[in-house]
């Protein structure tokens, strides 16, 4: 896992698959799993979802048989977030739940603030607005300018454009933005002022999406 988050861009899959077996072999299912999610991402960053696909699925295959454990439900986590990125919406709320209710269970507030983030989104795409409050606890339980945080006020500014709200959405990109750029993220800020720009010329703020 270190070895793909040092540089995701150079990580290649075989000492993964090879943590892979050996994690299997030793009866730790969870971990076995996590480095299936890890192979997954590898692929799919690189676009190649046909190899990504078998991964995803063994890692699901393999989650399901490990007893609970705050690996499992932090692969859990991971698998749910996923399936909403392709939106396979109603198997990341299943997941999701499960996740949830693992999180709780042994007290993992990470967790908890990271799935709540990914169930926010998978409710309010199946038609439940309540979904956005479960937004909203995931940013207040994540530390300013983290990853997670920054994820949340975009998908937060997301949904409520999906829902119509757009001066809502809006105030919420201005927020995430000013937030992402104390935290120096040029990524999430490279995106936030795409999506501004867009919610302000919608809302016929010319001179706010010309600055």
């Amino acid at each position: 896992r270190s070895l793909f988050w040092s540089d995701w861009t150079e990580a290649e899959p075989e000492p993964l698959q090879e943590a892979s077996r050996r994690l299997l072999a030793a009866g730790q299912l969870a971990e076995a799993a996590s480095a299936e999610v890890m192979i997954y991402l590898v692929h799919w960053y690189r676009g190649e979802r046909e190899k990504a696909t078998p991964h995803f699925e063994r890692a699901t295959k393999l989650v399901e048989e490990a007893p609970k454990s705050p690996g499992k439900a932090d692969v859990l986590t991971d698998l749910a977030r996923f399936a909403m990125v392709d939106d396979e919406d109603a198997k990341a709320f299943a997941i999701g739940r499960e996740a949830l209710s693992m999180a709780e269970e042994f007290g993992l507030e990470t967790v908890r603030a990271r799935i709540l983030n990914t169930l926010g989104v998978v409710r309010v795409r199946l038609g439940d607005p309540a979904g956005l409050a479960d937004i909203e606890r995931s940013i207040e339980a994540t530390v300013p300018g983290s990853p997670e945080r920054l994820r949340g006020f975009i998908n937060l500014a997301s949904m409520l454009a999906d829902t119509g709200d757009l001066k809502g959405s809006g105030d919420r990109y201005a927020e995430g933005l000013r937030e992402a750029e104390r935290a120096g993220s040029s990524g999430p800020v490279r995106w936030i002022r795409v999506e501004l720009f867009f919610i302000e010329h919608l809302t016929g703020r010319w001179d706010e999406a010309l600055a």
